[in-house]
């Protein structure tokens, strides 16, 4: 995992929350949330203690930290998190199947995805970036789809087994919409006239 690609991730949005969970030092996991999504830190990682030490692994000076709102955050157990599932399987997650083709709108280039049940939904491909490498030399990597609630769910990479990480969907307003409707209209007129 690129651990510096996360803190690029974490200016580009604003925010940056550690995310402590348990109390005791050698059983306790550390994970980094950017507001759209959350990376695991390895298990070998140097434990994170301070606000000061967080933007220190990203090499950010005091100009820098101004930029993000940065914050540590501790729990007693993965449960104790609203509605995000830490854990490495969830029962009832849906696997996901990433589509052959995604969808670039704006700047934002999405990865799409299906899951077993028909859903269909799309992710940031900028929140993939700090398991880039990985991904390209294993071929576990996976995505399954969790509920958040009974109205939301999100996204969560494996490899193999274990939570690589998670990532909110994207949400696209009515225009996006309205946008790919005149797009398919063009395209099926496109073929009629072949």
């Amino acid at each position: 995992m690129k651990v510096d690609k996360i803190g690029k991730l974490c200016r580009r949005t604003g925010f940056c929350q550690l995310i402590s969970i348990g109390h005791s030092d050698d059983k306790e996991a550390q994970f980094i949330s950017t507001g759209n999504s959350v990376y695991p830190l390895p298990p070998d990682f140097p434990k994170i203690t301070s606000e000061a030490e967080l933007a220190a692994v990203f090499g950010w000076d005091s100009k820098k930290q101004k930029e993000v709102s940065l914050s540590t955050e501790y729990y007693c157990a993965k449960d104790e998190l609203a509605e995000i599932n830490l854990y490495d399987s969830e029962e009832g997650e849906l696997e996901c199947t990433e589509l052959p083709m995604g969808v670039i709108y704006g700047k934002m280039n999405c990865i799409g995805l299906t899951d077993t049940m028909g859903g269909c939904g799309f992710i940031n491909a900028i929140l993939t970036e700090p398991l880039k490498d990985e991904m390209k030399d294993d071929s576990y990597f996976h995505y399954t789809k969790r509920r958040a609630g009974t109205d939301h769910y999100y996204y969560v990479m494996k490899d193999g087994m274990d939570l690589r990480a998670i990532i909110l969907p994207t949400v696209f307003k009515d225009r996006f919409f309205q946008d790919l409707d005149e797009f398919y209209a063009a395209v099926s007129d496109m073929r009629e006239k072949k």
